[in-house]
Formats: structure tokens, sequence, C-alpha cells
């Protein structure tokens, strides 16, 4: 009884931690780049716990199978040189499984680093983006105004964000739009973005870069050209 109890409490204080968690950003896109990434994501998730899965079938039945308690006492296991289509699909199934991620990485590598699908015949909003000791700074030369910590873009025209650092390297990033890039000194990085939903989205270096790191964030704000 003791025991159940204390099993029971276990499980109602993970499921009291697991209700107070916050969703994963990087799963709820609000934008094109980040609709490809979170779907390779899911894909590689797939992948993976379809491979634990049949691991996991595999040694339970072969527990079963070939547990002590089925065989006689004077068993002897008979001696194997090996089994070729064994091996062949122990070294061939990683292989498949590399090849089928590298290339979904590779050709969405080439999607998310261009102009964001559904806006290629659109000219995209320059901002130059720029960290320093714990700030970042954007710049709009179109409109000619500068910011610190917050950031405003239009939905449904792409972002070309230049990026900089004028102290360590840190890295750009806004979850629900796509992933991170570096941003250095003495080097201009590019990263393309588009805002699909207006609201307000988390952006912040992603990169441990000394004592400010934590606060190194800044607010997204994502607005409708229509009036």
């Amino acid at each position: 009884m003791k025991l159940k109890g204390t099993l029971l409490l276990l499980l109602s204080m993970l499921v009291v931690f697991l209700s107070g968690c916050e969703p994963l950003l990087v799963l709820d896109p609000k934008g094109p780049q980040a609709e490809r990434q979170a779907s390779d994501i899911m894909i590689s998730i797939g992948i993976m716990a379809f491979i634990v899965i049949v691991v996991m079938v595999l040694l339970v039945y072969m527990l079963v199978k070939y547990r002590a308690s089925r065989l006689p006492d004077d068993y002897e296991p008979p001696h194997i040189e090996g089994n070729p289509i064994l091996e062949g699909i122990l070294i061939g199934v990683p292989i498949i499984i590399v090849a089928i991620l590298s290339f979904i990485t590779v050709k969405s590598n080439y999607i998310v680093e261009s102009t964001p699908e559904g806006y290629e015949d659109q000219e995209p909003l320059v901002i130059y983006a720029s960290s320093s000791n714990w700030k970042w700074h954007f710049s709009y030369p179109e409109q000619d105004i500068e910011t610190v910590n917050y950031l405003y873009i239009p939905t449904d025209r792409p972002i070309e964000f230049k990026l900089y650092s004028f102290g360590p390297i840190t890295s750009f990033w806004i979850p629900q739009l796509g992933g991170q890039k570096y941003a250095m000194a003495d080097m201009v990085t590019t990263l393309h973005l588009a805002a699909d939903t207006p609201g307000e989205y988390m952006g912040r270096n992603a990169n441990f870069s000394g004592k400010g790191f934590a606060e190194n964030t800044f607010t997204v704000t994502a607005m409708t050209n229509k009036i």
C-alpha cells in the first residue's frame, strides 16, 4: 500500500508540474520559415519514436522467447559465425535513417536561408539588428528610425535582417518565426523571416555570451498593414 501511495503521489506531482509548462514556441509557428522547421522537428520525432518502439518490442520479444526458464539446464547455445542478412540490417537501416534525415535537413536549410515561400515577388523590409552588452538595437533605414529591445514588423511581408554584434558573438532568435543565426563583429550575416499572423512574440539571444545573457531579450510585435 505504501508503494502504491508513493507512486500515486509522484504521478500527481508530475501532472501538477507539467500543467504549468508553457507550450514549445518552436512548435507554434507563425511564419513560413518556422512552419518548415516545426515540420522537420515533428518528422525527426516521428522517426526516432518509431525506432524506439521497434527496439523496445524486439527487446521484450527476445526477453520472453529466450528467457532461461524455457531452456533445459544443460542447454548450450550453438556457435554462429555470422549472419549476412542480420548484419546488413544492422548496418543498412542506420545508413538509411541518416540519409533520410540528411536529405530533409539540407533541403530545408536551402529553403529557410532564402526568401520565405509565398513572398518571392515582394520587396523585403530591411532591418539592421545589432547586439551589445546586453541590448538589441534595431535600425529601419527605410523609415529612418531606431529602437532598443523592441521590434515592430509588418505581417505578410518578407523581412531581411542584417545581423551584427558590437561585443561577443550572439545569436538572433525569434522561435515562432524561424531559426537562429549568429551575429558577429566585423561581419554582417543575413536572416530571412516573415510573420503570417499578427501578435506579440518573444525574441532573444540564444548564444551564451556572458553575465547579461539571461536578460538579452526583446519583444517582437507583428502588425498588419491594413487599417
